[in-house]
């Protein structure tokens, strides 16, 4: 094989590592009533706290408006609240709930049991430090050079 098939077998490899362990999170987390998205988003509003949406958007690889339309069903479940921006509807802040606090805390535990079972004790500490920098550095290159 040439070298763009070779980086072409990669990067399919890796998108199925990536579709298999989205349905392991997706399961584990549907007895919550949560996805993969979801959590990632009740995550990232526990790690900051008012956080706009527009820069929730940013950090969970979303538009704006994907954003919003996946706040709404966590807010008809009671986990999160939507402030008002005058101004402009995107800029308000999305909120967790005190439920939200609390589901956010279970499910953070069942995504790391997940995640311990995921990477499991077959790497060392260089290999997983060598892989978070290559994916890392294949975001950062599709990223570049997607606009």
């Amino acid at each position: 094989m040439g070298e763009r098939e070779d980086h072409l077998t990669l990067l399919l490899r890796l998108l199925s590592a990536r579709n298999a362990v989205v349905r392991r999170f997706d399961a584990d987390l549907a007895v919550l009533g949560l996805g993969l998205t979801d959590f990632v988003i009740l995550l990232r509003l526990g790690e900051s706290p008012r956080i706009r949406r527009v820069e929730l958007a940013e950090q969970v690889g979303l538009t704006p408006s994907g954003v919003t339309r996946a706040l709404v069903p966590l807010e008809r479940l009671g986990l999160v609240t939507r402030e008002r921006d005058e101004r402009d509807a995107r800029l308000g802040p999305a909120v967790l709930t005190p439920r939200g606090e609390q589901l956010l805390a279970e499910a953070r535990k069942r995504a790391r049991h997940l995640a311990d079972e995921v990477v499991g004790d077959d790497w060392d500490e260089g290999e997983l430090t060598a892989f978070a920098a290559a994916l890392q550095r294949t975001r950062s290159a599709a990223e570049r050079r997607s606009g």
